[in-house]
Parts: C-alpha cells; structure tokens; sequence
C-alpha cells in the first residue's frame, strides 16, 4: 500500500520555521487589514409644502422629470476641492437621484401652491395647458 502526502505537509514538516513565518506574516496581513468604512447615505429634506389654497388659474400644468448633469446624476456625492476641481466622497452616497427627487417634489409644491388647478407628472395622455421642464445645476450642503 502506497501512502500520498501532499508537498504541503511534506514542506512543513522539513522547514517549520518557515511555516511559522508564513504563519506570522498571515496574521500580520490579516491584522493590518483595516475594517471598510461605513458607507452613509443621504436624501433631500424638503419643507412641508404649504396647505392647499384654491387655484389661481383653471389651467393644468404637466411637470416634466427634471434632468441634471452627469457629475449629479453618480450616487457619490461631489464636492469642490477647488473652485475649478470637484472630486466625490467614497462613503457618502445619495440614497437616490437628486433629479428625480427634485421631480417628485416639484409637482407636489406647485400643486399645493394652488398656481394653477391641477399639476401633473408627465408623460400622461392627457391633456395639459403648459409644461415645467427643470434642470438641477447644483446641489449645496445647508448648515
């Protein structure tokens, strides 16, 4: 009967010292191997829109999504390191898109408002008197 060992044991066993390096360099690697920050994300905080008031006009209004550049449009959020250099946080991501946030809570504004009779997010198959087109050029944090 033949007896297979395999070239790991047969190496450990003729240099533990070196076994033991590699031991030590293992739990030297694993220690040194820092735990991943916590990744944070943020959405927009909107004030209450206002209580309903009656309409100004009887014309219905169709809201458009909103569009933004595509440096906006990364869920990393950016930031100027420069006031020509813009770079993104790692950690710090947007919980979703801030233009289409800004999309849901255009309508639900100018609606409440009372500017005109109805507001209505588009596209729709029905008829609409004017169109909101919008486009979010920058975001600032607020303190």
């Amino acid at each position: 009967m033949t007896t297979v060992e395999s070239s790991w044991n047969v190496w450990r066993r003729s240099s533990p010292a070196v076994g033991g390096a590699l031991g030590f360099l293992a739990a030297l690697f694993s220690a040194s191997c820092g735990s991943v920050p916590k990744t944070s994300y943020y959405t927009l905080q909107v004030p209450a829109a206002p209580a309903p008031g009656n309409p100004q006009t009887n014309y219905i209004l169709g809201a458009e999504e909103f569009r933004a550049p595509e440096v906006l449009r990364d869920d990393r959020i950016a930031y100027y390191v420069s006031p020509n250099q813009m770079n993104f946080y790692e950690y710090h991501r947007w919980g979703a898109d801030p233009a289409p946030m800004h999309s849901e809570f255009a309508p639900q504004r100018l609606e409440a408002s009372g500017a005109s009779a109805h507001v209505r997010v588009l596209p729709i198959r029905e008829r609409v008197d004017y169109t909101l087109e919008g486009r979010v050029l920058s975001l600032e944090e607020v303190d």
